[in-house]
């Protein structure tokens, strides 16, 4: 009978065979990493400034180069931040990689950055795994349609994720398997995956099972500040407003949620800045943080692209 299975899902086109050392590309570290060295050495990128505009371009000519036809979603919008009103126009990027089946998994990161520091951890970083996770598997046969969101004007309240929902119809919410988001990975002292609540937090938890096996240190956030319930988050970050309407959501981030306030914020136990922050600090550079973590970019990159490389070809629904 598992026989008989077998070859029925074979000549269908639907048998993914568990991922195996030889398919993962050579190389792909050294790639991220000149990715996140060249939005490091622009400097910041604040939404709708001229540095988030040709960091869209470097993403999109990428793209490009990879074989994919990206979309530029161009949006102008109202916002307020810091109590005053002001106008942000920016754009979301997608490329879409075809599956086996049409439900699509959502992977994103913003490209933005405040302006102190060079926004290398946040969120170069997520920008650097992604582009590289589009180059890998563009090739790869895959479970499900996966597409590829960079989003603009984060910084500025999720402004490019909370426009891209916007514009989802009711049958394009239904046809979200999940939405994956890559924000801040390199700097923390911790590599963390949160979920949604309850029944909703599968892909949290298949990410925290495949990581033990793939001997990577992701973890969950204990619970131990009563407003963020063990395993999730805070209503920020890119996943937000797909959480809003109802797609489940994985969030990755590097921090350390037993330190500060115990809400995530505080990323590292050295005394830097705010109380251990690098992010929206001076401190978030290439450099500073190679020199103050050693190895550490290393790390974490490999393992939030070795982790999304599995997921992305081995992930099935039950």
């Amino acid at each position: 009978m598992k026989r008989l299975m077998l070859l029925v899902l074979l000549s269908v086109g639907l048998f993914i065979s568990p991922i195996i050392a030889e398919d993962k590309p050579s190389g792909y570290l050294d790639e991220a990493k000149t990715y996140l060295a060249y939005f490091d050495s622009k400097g910041p990128r604040p939404a709708g400034k001229p540095a988030e505009k040709t960091s869209a371009d470097y993403i999109c000519t990428q793209l490009e180069s990879f074989g994919y036809n990206p979309l530029r979603q161009p949006f102008i919008k109202e916002v307020v931040f810091n109590k005053q009103k002001i106008v942000v126009s920016s754009e979301n990027i997608v490329c879409v990689k075809a599956g086996l089946d049409q439900k699509e998994i959502i992977v994103g990161a913003h490209y933005d950055s405040v302006t102190a520091g060079n926004g290398c951890d946040d969120n170069a970083s997520g920008v650097a795994v992604l582009l590289e996770m589009c180059k890998a598997i563009k090739n790869i046969k895959t479970p499900y349609t996966i597409r590829f969101i960079f989003f603009g004007a984060e910084e500025l309240g999720e402004v490019g994720a909370k426009y891209y929902v916007e514009n989802m119809d009711s049958a394009q919410i239904a046809n979200t398997l999940a939405m994956l988001n890559y924000d801040s990975l390199i700097a923390g002292d911790k590599m963390y995956v949160h979920g949604s609540l309850g029944a909703k937090g599968i892909i949290r938890d298949w990410m925290i099972k495949r990581a033990t096996e793939l001997d990577i240190p992701l973890i969950i956030q204990r619970g131990r500040n009563g407003k963020y319930p063990e395993g999730t988050t805070g209503d920020w970050g890119d996943q937000a407003p797909f959480d809003k309407v109802g797609v489940q959501y994985a969030a990755f981030e590097a921090t350390n949620w037993d330190l500060g306030d115990l809400d995530g914020y505080t990323q590292t136990d050295t005394k830097l800045g705010k109380n251990g922050e690098i992010w929206h600090t001076k401190y978030d550079k290439m450099n500073y943080i190679e020199r103050t973590f050693p190895g550490r970019i290393d790390e974490h990159i490999k393992s939030y692209f070795d982790l999304l490389f599995d997921f992305l070809i081995n992930f099935t629904e039950t």
